[in-house]
């Protein structure tokens, strides 16, 4: 199953136990960003790694310290064997998580 970045910026930004929990947090999202419960319940089981889903990254103007700890954690996911996925949407969304097994990407991807 394919999942998006930005379904998976949403799935990351609205941590919920069940699916009606994300569907009542995630209500005024994009309805590009919205999940189905299959694809909620898909990656409750995938091994994923959030570095940092946000929104509104534009206006809190991250300083150097925080920049140097996000490619800290981008470089520790990777030399622990994650793939890593980013995503900046427009509404200043930010993505920028490990996954390991998960299927993500675009579906006009060739990769």
């Amino acid at each position: 199953m394919l999942i998006t970045p930005p379904q998976l910026w949403a799935f990351l930004s609205h941590q919920c136990d069940n699916y009606d929990d994300y569907e009542q947090e995630a209500i005024d999202d994009a309805k590009e960003t919205l999940l189905t419960p299959e694809q909620f319940a898909y990656l409750k089981q995938q091994d994923l790694k959030p570095i940092m889903a946000d929104q509104y990254v534009s206006e809190c103007h991250p300083g150097g310290d925080d920049l140097v700890g996000v490619v800290d954690e981008v470089l520790a996911a990777q030399r622990d064997g994650y793939q890593i996925v980013a995503w900046y949407g427009p509404n200043a969304e930010v993505l920028i998580a490990g996954y390991r097994g998960a299927q993500i990407g675009w579906e006009d991807d060739p990769s």
